[in-house]
C-alpha cells in the first residue's frame, strides 16, 4: 500500500492521480466486432483476429516489388499472410507450400545438412480480361498507424493502409470493390449500374494453376500444388431494395464470367428508379494470415509491442497505451534463409527508448553470419542488418542496464559458444560459452535476468544429457563459466525443446520452439512453466520449493507465458484465460483468473508492474488487462506551501535498488521541486537495478479544498 503524507496550508488541493490500473480481477465480456479494439475495464483493451493490423490494403512504395511475380506493377498488397497483390489489371495470389519435416530431418537441417525437400512458392494470376486499362484504383477508409518494412532500399517507407479498394469504371458502368472480411479470405463486389453490360466482365486465370472446375454448389475451385483457391458462388441483390437476384458463375476453360437468368438479365426500372445490381462473391484459399501473437512486451512510455506471424515474414507491431496502432513492421521477404519460416529470436525492447532488436533464431543458409535488425521508436530500421559471427542460433536477448549491453543467447551446431555480447548498435563485442559444456548444440532456449543482472537459463542439448532440460544460473556482469548452479527442470516436455512448441501452434511436424516464455524471476524466486505445471525455485541454489498444476486437462506446450511481480503473484497462460497464483515460499494459492479479451490459447504474458497491467498475446489476439497492484517502489508524497508557492516532494520508503533518480515534467532531477505555482506535476522515479524499476506520480495543485483520489 502506498503511504501518503499531505500537509496543506492556506488554499491547496493536493490530488494524487495514481496508477490508472486498479486492482481487480478481469471478467469475461461479450465481444462482438472481432477485428477491432475492445475496451474492457479502464486502461484495458483487446485486438482480436488481426493483432498486427495486417488485414488492410497497403500502398506499394516499392517495398513489394520483389515480393511476387506479377504480370504488371503492384499497386497495393495485403501482406497479412503469403500475400495478395493488386495490379492495374487484376490480382496475384502468392501461395507458399508448407513442408512438414520430421524430427530426424530437422536435426539434420540444424546440423547444416541441406533438406531434401525445398519449400516452393506458387503464383495464381487473375486478370480482368478486356478491362479498362485506365480504370482508377481508389482506396478509402484509411486504417490507423502506418506500415514499415525491411526491404533493402525501402527501410524508411511509412506506407498507409486502407480497408477498401475500388476499381472505378473497370468496365463501362461497372466498378469492382474489394474488402477484407472478418471471416477470412477476400471479398469483392461488382457494382453494376443500370444499362451496363455484365457479359463484358471476365476473370482469366493463369500461372501455377493445375485445374479450374465448378463444384456442386456453384463455386469455382482453382487447384494448385499449394492448395485450392475457392471463389464462392456470388450472392446478388439490388442495392436500394436489397431484393435478391439469382446469379451464378460460368466457366469456359480458364475464364470465369457472371450470368443472370434470362428473366432477370436486364436492369429493371421500378417507379422510374434506375436500379444498381450488386454481385458479391467471396474468395478463400491457403493465403495464411498474421494472427499469431507469439511474443509481447512494453516500453517505459506505456507502448505495447507484439511480434509473430502465420505464415510468412515475421511481424512486429507497436500500440499506444490506449490500444491505437502506431506501426506494423514486416521483415524483408528474403531475410529468412530457411525452408520453414519460424526461425526468429524473441524480440528485445530497449524500454528507455522504445527500440526493438531482433535476430535470427536459427541460421544455416545464406550469409555466413547470424543477421540482426534494429527498429527505432518510429518502427523504421536503423541501418542495415547486422551480421554476427560465431554460434548460429540466437533465441533470446536481454538488455542489462548496469552494463549497457545486449546479451543474445542461443547455441548451434557450429561451436560450443552460446552467448553473444553486443552494444546497442548491435555490433558484436564478444562471443562466449557461459557454462562448462564444451560440446556443440549447447543451446539456451529461454533466459531471464533479475534486479542484479544475474541470468537464469533453460538449457537444451541434444548430444549431452548433462546439459539437456536443465535450469542454470549465471552471475552478472560477466556471465562466465562455471555455472553457479545447474539442476534438472523435472519437465518431460523440455527434453530437446527445440522441436516441440511451435508444432502445436502451427499444426506442422516441425518448428523451432526456442522463443517461448517459460521463465520468470523476481527478487525472491525463480518460476518456471511448461504450459501445464508452474514451479518455484530458490535463486541461491536452484532448490525446488513448490509447484501447482494450472489445469489437469492441459497438455504441456499447447500454451505458454509466465511472469511474476515483487509480491510473488505469478501469472501463467492458459486456454481462454490467464491463471493467477500467489506463492508463499512453499505453496501456490489460486488468486483469480483473467479472462477479459482472451479468445484462445495464450502464448505469452508480460507484466508491466509500474502500470499494474498484464499484456497477453496468443492465438489470434492481443489484450491488455488489469493486474494486481504491487508496488515495486513504495513512495511517500509530501506537498506544502501556498497555491502560488508550493513545494512537492517524493520519498522512496522501500523497494528497488538505491540510489534513485528523479525526473519531473519541469525538468528538475531532485526528489523535491520548490516554489512552484498551481498546476499538474509528474515525477518519474527510477531505481538503480539492472532492470530499472520505475514509479510515476502525478500531483495536481490548485485552489480550494483538499481532494485525494486514485484514478
Amino acid at each position: 500500500m502506498r503511504k501518503r503524507l499531505i500537509n496543506v496550508r492556506n488554499c491547496i488541493i493536493c490530488m494524487f492521480l495514481l496508477n490508472p490500473f486498479l486492482n481487480g480481477n478481469a471478467t469475461a465480456q461479450n465481444l462482438s466486432n472481432k477485428n477491432s479494439r475492445h475496451p474492457q475495464q479502464k486502461g484495458s483493451w483487446t485486438v482480436l483476429s488481426d493483432p498486427f493490423g495486417a488485414n488492410v490494403f497497403v500502398e506499394n512504395d516499392g517495398q513489394f516489388n520483389t515480393w511476387a511475380k506479377t504480370p504488371s506493377a503492384i499497386k497495393y498488397a495485403i501482406n497479412s499472410g503469403s500475400g495478395i497483390f493488386f495490379t492495374q489489371h487484376g490480382v496475384t495470389f502468392k501461395l507458399n507450400e508448407v513442408i512438414n519435416f520430421s524430427k530426424e530431418e530437422f536435426e539434420k537441417i540444424e546440423h547444416g545438412e541441406k533438406p531434401k525437400s525445398q519449400a516452393k512458392t506458387f503464383y495464381v494470376n487473375m486478370n480482368w480480361k478486356g478491362c479498362n486499362p485506365n480504370a482508377i484504383m481508389e482506396v478509402s477508409e484509411q486504417s490507423e498507424g502506418y506500415y514499415t518494412f525491411g526491404e533493402k532500399g525501402y527501410e524508411n517507407v511509412k506506407a498507409k493502409g486502407y480497408k477498401k479498394l475500388t476499381y472505378k469504371n473497370l468496365y463501362p458502368g461497372i466498378d469492382v470493390e474489394y474488402i477484407i472480411p472478418e471471416k477470412g479470405g477476400i471479398k469483392y463486389s461488382l457494382i453494376v449500374q443500370h444499362g451496363a453490360d455484365l457479359s463484358l466482365v471476365k476473370m482469366n486465370y493463369t500461372g501455377d494453376v493445375e485445374k479450374i472446375k465448378t463444384d456442386n454448389e456453384g463455386n469455382i475451385i482453382i487447384k494448385t500444388e499449394a492448395g485450392d483457391i475457392t471463389d464462392h458462388a456470388p450472392q446478388s441483390y439490388y442495392k436500394d431494395s436489397r431484393a435478391t437476384v439469382p446469379s451464378f458463375f460460368e466457366l469456359k476453360e480458364n475464364t470465369v464470367s457472371f450470368k443472370i437468368p434470362s428473366a432477370n438479365n436486364q436492369q429493371l426500372t421500378t417507379n422510374n428508379q434506375q436500379l444498381t445490381l450488386i454481385i458479391d462473391p467471396w474468395t478463400i484459399g491457403p493465403f495464411g494470415g498474421a494472427n499469431i501473437a507469439l511474443n509481447v512486451d512494453y516500453d517505459d512510455f506505456g507502448n505495447v509491442f507484439v511480434s509473430g506471424y502465420r505464415p510468412g515474414p515475421h511481424r512486429i507491431a507497436k500500440y499506444t497505451s490506449a490500444g491505437t496502432l502506431v506501426y506494423s513492421y514486416t521483415t524483408a521477404a528474403t531475410w529468412e534463409h530457411t525452408p520453414v519460416n519460424h526461425f526468429y529470436s524473441r524480440p528485445t525492447i530497449l524500454r528507455h527508448s522504445g527500440t526493438v532488436i531482433k535476430g535470427e533464431g536459427l541460421h544455416f543458409d545464406g550469409p555466413a553470419n547470424l543477421q540482426t535488425l534494429k527498429l527505432n521508436a518510429a518502427g523504421t530500421m536503423s541501418g542495415p542488418y547486422a551480421l554476427i559471427a560465431g554460434n548460429n542460433e540466437m533465441w533470446n536477448m536481454f538488455y542489462n542496464n548496469c552494463t549497457n549491453r545486449l546479451y543474445g543467447f542461443g547455441g548451434g551446431n557450429m561451436e560450443a559458444t552460446n552467448c553473444q555480447i553486443l552494444d546497442t548498435t548491435i555490433t558484436a563485442i564478444q562471443k562466449k560459452n557461459i557454462n562448462t559444456n564444451a560440446q556443440k548444440d549447447n543451446d539456451i532456449s529461454d533466459v531471464v535476468q533479475d534486479v542484479n543482472g544475474d541470468a537464469y537459463l533453460l538449457l537444451t542439448c541434444m548430444i549431452n544429457a548433462s546439459f539437456d532440460n536443465k535450469l542454470m544460473k549465471s552471475l552478472a556482469p560477466n556471465y562466465n563459466a562455471p555455472e553457479t548452479w545447474i539442476v534438472p527442470t523435472g519437465y518431460t516436455a523440455f527434453n530437446n525443446i527445440e522441436t516441440k512448441f511451435l508444432n502445436t501452434i502451427e499444426g506442422v511436424a516441425l518448428a523451432s520452439g526456442c522463443k517461448f516464455n517459460a521463465l520468470a524471476v523476481n527478487k525472491d524466486y525463480l518460476f518456471s512453466y511448461d504450459g501445464k505445471t508452474v514451479k518455484a525455485w530458490r535463486k541461491t541454489d536452484g532448490a525446488a520449493l513448490g509447484s501447482v498444476v494450472a489445469d489437469a486437462s492441459y497438455n504441456a506446450l499447447e500454451r505458454m507465458g509466465i511472469d511474476a511481480d515483487e509480491c510473488n503473484n505469478v501469472y501463467v497462460g492458459g486456454k481462454n484465460k490467464v491463471h493467477v497464483y500467489n506463492f508463499d515460499g512453499s505453496t501456490f494459492t489460486t488468486v483469480s483468473t483473467i479472462t477479459t479479451g482472451i479468445s484462445g490459447e495464450v502464448y505469452d504474458v508480460r507484466l508491466d508492474q509500474s502500470l499494474s497491467r498484464l499484456i497477453v498475446g496468443g492465438n489470434g489476439f492481443l489484450t491488455v488487462a488489469n493486474a494486481i497492484v504491487c508496488e515495486q517502489l513504495v513512495v511517500n508524497n509530501t506537498i506544502s506551501g501556498t497555491c502560488t508557492n508550493a513545494t512537492a516532494c517524493v520519498e522512496v520508503l522501500s523497494g528497488g535498488t538505491p540510489p534513485y533518480s528523479y525526473i519531473w515534467n519541469t525538468g528538475a532531477t531532485t526528489s523535491c521541486i520548490f516554489n512552484v505555482p498551481s498546476g499538474i506535476y509528474t515525477v518519474t522515479i527510477t531505481d538503480n537495478s539492472c532492470i530499472k524499476y520505475k514509479h510515476i506520480d502525478t500531483l495536481t495543485i490548485t485552489g480550494g479544498s483538499v481532494i485525494i483520489s486514485a484514478v
